[in-house]
C-alpha cells in the first residue's frame, strides 16, 4: 500500500516537497532522540531505549519480549539485548509464562518503577522549558504526526 502511495508522485516539485518534510523530520526525530537519550544516560541509569521498554512493560505489563518489539516497533534482537540489561540491573523481572513455556512474561520491578519515574522527571525538567504543551503549534503537530501515523 506504501509502495503503491511512492509510486504515484505528481511532479518533481512535488518530490521535491515530500524529501525536504522527510528531510526535516528525520532530522529533528534523530536529534530529539539524541538529546533525551544523553539526557538520560547523563542523569540516570537507563538509556532512552530502555526507558521506553521500561514503560511499555509497566503500561502493559504482564507481556512478553515479543509483545515489546511489536508495541514498540523494534526487532527482537533489538529488546532482548536491552531486556538483558534491565535484568541484570534489576529493573525488571522475567517469569515462565503459564501459558507458553516457550516464552517468559516481563514485569517491572520496585527497582524499575523507581528509575521509571526518576526519568520521567529528568526529560520532564529538560524538556518542559522546550516544549509548550498548551501551545497551538505543539497541539498541531501532535494532531499531524498521529494522522501520518495512522496510515502507515
Amino acid at each position: 500500500n506504501l509502495l503503491l502511495n511512492c509510486t504515484h508522485m505528481k511532479s518533481s516539485n512535488e518530490a521535491s516537497e515530500i524529501e525536504l518534510m522527510l528531510q526535516e523530520l528525520h532530522r529533528a526525530f534523530f536529534m530529539l532522540h539524541k538529546m533525551s537519550d544523553r539526557c538520560l544516560t547523563d542523569n540516570s541509569e537507563i538509556t532512552l531505549s530502555q526507558f521506553m521498554i521500561l514503560r511499555t512493560i509497566d503500561a502493559n505489563s504482564p507481556l512478553s519480549a515479543s509483545d515489546v518489539a511489536e508495541k514498540l516497533n523494534i526487532t527482537k534482537a533489538a529488546v532482548s539485548r536491552h531486556l538483558d540489561n534491565l535484568i541484570e540491573a534489576a529493573l525488571i523481572e522475567r517469569l515462565f509464562n503459564d501459558n507458553n513455556h516457550r516464552e517468559y512474561i516481563l514485569t517491572i520491578s520496585t527497582n524499575g518503577k523507581r528509575e521509571l519515574e526518576k526519568s520521567r522527571e529528568i526529560l520532564e525538567i529538560n524538556f518542559s522549558p522546550r516544549i509548550n504543551k498548551d501551545s497551538n503549534s505543539t497541539a498541531e503537530l501532535i494532531r499531524l504526526l498521529r494522522a501520518v501515523m495512522k496510515d502507515l
